[in-house]
């Protein structure tokens, strides 16, 4: 009776070839996280373009008003205060809170990006406290951002991760997402 097996050196050669394999596969899995990550905020930058430029097509219907009173808390949706939103002159959605001042609305503050986040994207639980933080994103505004930015615009940074982030403009109505 004769045996056949694989040999020491066969066996060898098959661990050395799974480990080659396994080592250049793993880091590939383990970034799946950052790529969830960036999913989730390119996502929401999706969302947020959409509900901008709907806002804007609300404006447009309006009749493009320029003045402040037909401009401040514009009911976009539903009926309470919770749906208003604030256009500039432009027709961009910059959420002025609690009240515009005599000349202009502009967004200007975090309280400000925190409101506009709420009320255009109307994100149900996870909802931006006054101070602009929430368990997914954090608004920043002016000197906190990171580069530093013009008046008028908005960063919201992933929470866990601040290099993750979403600029909206409200002078222009531009949405982009940085990873």
């Amino acid at each position: 009776m004769h045996q056949r097996g694989f040999t020491l050196i066969e066996l060898v050669i098959v661990i050395i070839v799974l480990g080659v394999l396994s080592a250049t596969a793993l880091p590939k899995f383990l970034n799946l996280s950052d790529d969830a990550e960036i999913a989730v905020v390119e996502g929401t930058a999706g969302a947020l373009q959409s509900a901008v430029n709907l806002a804007h097509s609300k404006w447009i219907i309006m009749g493009s008003p320029t003045d402040i009173t037909s401009n401040d808390d514009v009911q976009l949706y539903g009926a309470g205060a919770e749906g208003t939103i604030d256009f500039n002159a432009a027709g961009w959605p910059a959420q002025n809170y609690p009240d515009p001042d005599s000349t202009s609305i502009n967004t200007d503050n975090v309280a400000d990006c925190a409101s506009l986040w709420n009320t255009i994207l109307n994100t149900g639980s996870n909802k931006l406290a006054k101070d602009g933080t929430s368990d997914e994103f954090t608004a920043v505004y002016g000197s906190d951002n990171q580069p530093a930015e013009k008046e008028g615009v908005c960063q919201y940074q992933r929470t866990n991760n601040r290099s993750l982030y979403i600029r909206y403009d409200s002078n222009n109505g531009s949405v982009t997402t940085h990873k």
